[in-house]
């Protein structure tokens, strides 16, 4: 379960747009990565409040010396617990595998490719 720290009144607002501007890394998406799976490094875990996606904890993530950034859904977010424990802090540093799926898309209705974390 996320604690209080991801309580609406205490995130951040992140203008993606603004992001991008100052330098920001991209948030990675399942094209971006050639083959069907790849090595992440976890540079920094933060929280955010996303347009239209309310609450949000992001990865910082390093794949082949390039830096994206990884909202956590529901599913990915559960795996990162499971995987390596409910203390953020303790993620930085570590090496998680990102893979491809397929799903369906709740605002489309389409299958879209994502990504997924083992």
């Amino acid at each position: 379960m996320i604690r209080s720290s991801l309580e609406k009144e205490k995130m951040e607002d992140l203008n993606l747009n603004e992001y991008l501007q100052q330098g920001g890394t991209s948030f990675i998406k399942a094209k971006d990565i050639s083959g069907k799976t790849a090595k992440a490094v976890i540079i920094a875990v933060r929280s955010a409040n996303l347009v239209n996606s309310g609450p949000t904890v992001i990865l910082d993530i390093e794949i082949k010396k390039q830096r994206w950034s990884l909202p956590l859904n529901v599913t990915n977010l559960k795996k990162m617990m499971e995987l390596k424990g409910p203390v953020t802090s303790k993620w930085i540093g570590e090496t998680i595998t990102l893979y491809k799926v397929l799903t369906n898309n709740p605002k489309t209705k389409q299958e879209v490719e994502s990504l997924r974390i083992k």
